[in-house]
């Protein structure tokens, strides 16, 4: 590289250098976001919301609300995984889970139990691949109604495969059945994996019963 060494006048800005300096200023914006573009800026995200069908469910409306919420801080201090939350049909377990999945400050994971296992059951390979990572990464998995469908052989491995796969890691499981009554449908190995955390009995009456509007015609009162 040769360097001209001749004397020269020093650079002197012209008379609009405020114009100069502005277009200058612009070229640097310009370019910038040229560089910046296609990087988007990282976001907090959003506090899970209720699942759907559980939007109007509040504490308010949970006998021994106290009582449930300091047994959750307990169940989650200890990592009593998994937490199964069992009762008869309206009792309130589904909502219960639907409020700890609503506080939970990282995306949790809600699943429908029949429907999920059986979806894997008749996947592929990869697709099977793709559930279980999916499943590992979810930071809690929250599994909705479990034994409301007798089991296909394949769906007895998914349910394995998923106890495994969220073995010591935050896994919420509802259903009607005692732990005793699960062994009439799944296999012992199944029911020890799910027994092995903490249990939730609910015992109630059924909040669902004659909340819906009646009407009758004719015949007798």
């Amino acid at each position: 590289m040769i360097l001209n060494t001749e004397p020269h006048e020093p650079f002197k800005l012209p008379e609009d250098a405020d114009a100069t300096r502005l277009c200058v200023h612009q070229a640097v914006m310009r370019i910038r976001s040229k560089v910046t573009i296609g990087t988007p800026r990282e976001e907090e995200p959003e506090p899970p919301r209720l699942p759907e069908g559980y939007e109007e469910s509040t504490w308010e409306s949970v006998d021994d609300a106290d009582k449930i919420k300091q047994f959750i801080r307990d169940v989650c201090s200890r990592k009593s995984w998994p937490l199964y939350i069992h009762g008869r049909p309206g009792v309130g377990k589904t909502s219960i889970a639907a409020l700890i999945y609503s506080a939970w400050s990282l995306q949790p994971l809600w699943l429908r139990a029949d429907t999920t296992l059986k979806e894997i059951a008749f996947s592929n390979n990869d697709e099977v691949k793709t559930w279980r990572k999916r499943i590992k990464q979810a930071p809690c998995v929250f599994l909705d109604d479990l034994g409301v469908q007798a089991p296909n052989p394949q769906m007895l491995v998914a349910l394995f495969d998923l106890l495994e796969d969220r073995k010591g890691r935050p896994l919420v499981i509802t259903g009607n059945h005692t732990l005793q009554s699960l062994l009439q449908i799944y296999e012992p190995r199944i029911v020890s994996r799910l027994s092995a955390g903490a249990t939730l009995w609910l015992d109630g009456n059924d909040q669902r019963r004659g909340q819906g509007d009646r009407l009758k015609i004719g015949g007798s009162r």
